[in-house]
């Protein structure tokens, strides 16, 4: 059973019903007798059971379910609903969903108008505070099946080691737009210098292996991205042994480790070993 399509007034009413039953022992028909503004008590019932946060118990009450009671514990509303959120898009699954692989705006964009205004109201659709990152990267590991949360962790340290590094190098925090989309080819927008304003594209690497095991994917959208840029640099950031160092890799450092298309041929993605940059990790 699939939860309905969620609006404003039906996500609230959900978190409303859970704390009816929390404060007094209901059956099933009571609560479909509750008075709830713009949205039927049924629809609301059917939506908190498709959630799996009550569960009906031998006597025909009406309890909360550990899951249910998780979401009532939190203290401030805007937690409750990005809660409520995390949990209606893993059983919708709608088509749309499928885009949160490509970043939040992607979603913003397609999704139905009250879901939009929905993860504005759950200050998810902007920012970048880490329960909004894990937020969207938890969408998008379900969403592609993926179980190696490690790897997409690693990556959002690489992008946060860049966005400190490039803070205090140029005075100003980079505009962070690996959250929004991966149309961009690029992690972060920064400036030249403290001094030059001219923008300046990062591509963020890391990993936590030895430098002598640590690679880099680079997909040809990027590298397209990196060559056509006129200020363009590649971190690669290497925290294998809680040691943090950092290689910062030109356009031309790299091209020579990158492939070329030959007849019908044409290639995707490359794989680039950090060892090939080793004396600019040890420069750094």
């Amino acid at each position: 059973m699939r939860p309905a399509l969620l609006t404003p007034s039906a996500a609230y009413a959900c978190i409303d019903l859970l704390a009816e039953v929390t404060a007094q022992r209901l059956t099933l028909s009571e609560l479909k007798n509750l008075h709830f503004p713009s949205i039927s008590a049924q629809t609301v019932v059917d939506n908190v059971t498709a959630l799996g946060w009550v569960i009906e118990e031998a006597d025909g009450s009406v309890a909360t379910t550990h899951r249910g009671q998780e979401c009532l514990n939190l203290n401030e509303a805007t937690e409750q609903l990005r809660f409520l959120l995390s949990d209606y898009f893993l059983l919708r699954r709608d088509p749309w969903l499928q885009l949160a692989r490509r970043g939040r705006i992607h979603v913003l964009l397609q999704a139905p108008p009250e879901i939009a205004q929905l993860l504005h109201e759950a200050q998810l659709a902007e920012g970048e505070q880490d329960y909004i990152v894990r937020f969207w990267d938890d969408l998008a590991d379900r969403i592609r099946g993926d179980r190696d949360r490690n790897r997409t962790e690693v990556g959002r340290t690489g992008e946060r080691l860049s966005l400190a590094y490039e803070t205090k190098r140029t005075g100003k925090k980079p505009r962070w737009v690996a959250l929004d989309s991966d149309e961009f080819g690029y992690d972060l927008l920064s400036q030249t210098s403290e001094t030059d304003l001219t923008l300046t594209k990062i591509e963020c690497k890391c990993s936590e292996r030895t430098l002598a095991e640590a690679t880099l994917y680079l997909t040809r959208h990027e590298w397209e991205t990196a060559d056509s840029s006129e200020r363009y640099y590649f971190h690669l950031w290497n925290i294998a042994s809680h040691k943090t160092r950092l290689a910062i890799v030109s356009v031309e450092d790299m091209r020579q480790h990158i492939p070329e298309n030959k007849n019908r041929g044409s290639w995707e993605a490359v794989q680039v070993p950090f060892l090939a940059f080793a004396p600019l990790f040890a420069s750094s």
